[in-house]
């Protein structure tokens, strides 16, 4: 990718983040990124345009980030949500990795803007998907102790990081989302008939 191009998403990105689609200005960006609107028009036509630039651009990096996490190489696909988990956990204790451009532009956008609610959907999906194919997984190497859907109780995890990212920001407490994630670490192992490891 083009470093001003570059430098424009991740402008984008930091805006959006933190305060907002629409609050955001092109010349805040371009102000951002220390360019001129010249360099902006140049790559996006619209801020709508850079807007859906930015979320792929949010999500990719994400998606690099578990890729390069040792959970992604465990053979037993339990073992790989739990490590997933602590993943996450370890993540969240950086202060700016507690929030998502994802869930924050669905919350402002879908009722408004159908391309945005549509690639959050996505990706959304996208993140699910992992968990729901080891859980696919897991129900075949081992026996749960009770019966589940394995697409339901992923969507369910990806509710509940959303949730408890924005309870983490209304209550100021970043230690709510690992506190949840264990939660749902328990609510795994209950499936399964284990215990906390």
């Amino acid at each position: 990718m083009p470093d001003t191009k570059r430098r424009l998403l991740d402008a984008t990105m930091k805006l959006m983040l933190k305060q907002g689609f629409t609050a955001t200005t092109v010349d805040q960006i371009c102000a951002e990124a220390g360019l001129t609107k010249g360099s902006f028009f140049h790559y996006f036509k619209t801020k709508d345009e850079i807007g859906e630039g930015a979320l792929d651009h949010f999500y990719n990096r994400q998606q690099q980030q578990f890729a390069e996490g040792e959970f992604v190489r465990l053979a037993d696909p339990l073992e790989k949500i739990h490590g997933l988990l602590d993943f996450v956990i370890q993540s969240m204790k950086n202060p700016q990795a507690q929030s998502c451009l994802c869930g924050n532009l669905a919350q402002e956008l879908a009722h408004t803007h159908p391309r945005f609610r549509a690639s959050c959907d996505e990706k959304f999906s996208g993140f699910a998907k992992f968990i729901q194919t080891a859980l696919r997984e897991a129900k075949a190497k081992h026996r749960p102790k009770a019966e589940f859907d394995p697409e339901s109780v992923s969507l369910m995890f990806v509710s509940l990081m959303q949730g408890s990212i924005l309870l983490a920001k209304t209550m100021q407490d970043g230690k709510l989302i690992a506190h949840n994630l264990e939660h749902f670490r328990s609510y795994v192992d209950t499936l399964f008939g284990r215990s906390r490891r």
